[in-house]
């Protein structure tokens, strides 16, 4: 019995979620932000006149500027999803581009594809903005900017799930005795050194440094989803994250990720927050369905 509850419980926090759709709203704009820095350039039209190159880019710029206005955002969001996954599964597996096979890369088009499935046009957009119109026209309430957030909540577990396959890749030997933590010293920065003899004592550092983040890696994709234990951890997972940019070449897996911790937030808690940001009232709730 008490199996079946925590089954029930799990089934409605995935897909019974319902709440504020501004948090995914601001994930599509910064997604589609980064979704420009990881593409845009590589894709403009002039990098290749054939007519398949210029077919993609052409459907790139114009979904990924119609999704970040949010001007028909269903559709447009759609399509760049679609159009990321060519980029990871056509021009990177089958036509043999290798930087589009990136974790981070897979990452990104996943990401997109899971907010495509969202109401992330409901809130901060041009589609909001004729809705409001429409309805004062009418004279009726408008939509609320309430939804069921289950690719939110996706969204979420494609988190947790990169800590935690991410930690168990690193829990061996070679990592956690500091050797591929200084791997990556001596191959971003020093040449094929000995470390220890140039540094005296950073065997213990990198082994230390080692054990810290796969330990962290563990917490985060265990307490990210459990309000008591988040808010703990998202400032540690937002500067681990803004080490790896720093010191190691990531493109944009870290602002990407920034991005995706709004998906572990509950989406009500957000929506106050934003408001205060915005110095509205946050006893004002958001709109209810009518």
């Amino acid at each position: 019995m008490a199996t079946t509850s925590r089954v029930q419980r799990a089934f409605d926090w995935l897909l019974k979620c319902k709440g504020s759709t501004r948090a995914v709203a601001v994930m599509r704009i910064f997604l589609i932000a980064n979704v420009w820095a990881r593409w845009g350039d590589e894709h403009v039209l002039f990098r290749d006149l054939n007519p398949e190159p210029l077919i993609v880019g052409t459907l790139f710029f114009l979904s990924t500027t119609a999704a970040f206005f949010g001007i028909f955002t269903r559709w447009s969001m759609g399509v760049v999803a679609l159009v990321v996954k060519y980029f990871v599964y056509v021009v990177g597996h089958t036509y043999g581009h290798e930087p589009y096979t990136h974790h981070h890369t897979m990452l990104l088009a996943n990401a997109c594809l899971l907010l495509a499935l969202s109401p992330c046009g409901r809130s901060l957009s041009v589609d909001r903005f004729l809705e409001l119109r429409r309805a004062e026209k009418a004279g009726r309430s408008p939509r609320p900017e309430r939804a069921n957030l289950w690719a939110q909540r996706l969204l979420a577990l494609q988190v947790v799930s990169i800590y935690f396959w991410g930690a168990l890749d690193k829990t061996n030997p070679a990592f956690l005795s500091g050797a591929r933590m200084a791997h990556y010293v001596m191959y971003y920065y020093t040449g094929p050194v000995d470390l220890d003899q140039l540094v005296p004592g950073s065997a213990v550092v990198m082994q230390v440094l080692a054990i810290i983040t796969v330990c962290l890696e563990y917490a985060l994709a265990g307490g990210l989803l459990i309000p008591g234990y988040r808010k703990w951890l998202v400032v540690p997972g937002l500067v681990l994250h803004g080490i790896f940019y720093l010191t190691l070449s990531v493109f944009t897996y870290t602002t990407t990720m920034w991005t995706l911790y709004l998906a572990v937030m509950d989406p009500d808690e957000f929506d106050r927050v934003l408001k205060r940001l915005l110095g509205l009232s946050p006893a004002v709730a958001v709109e209810q369905p009518v």
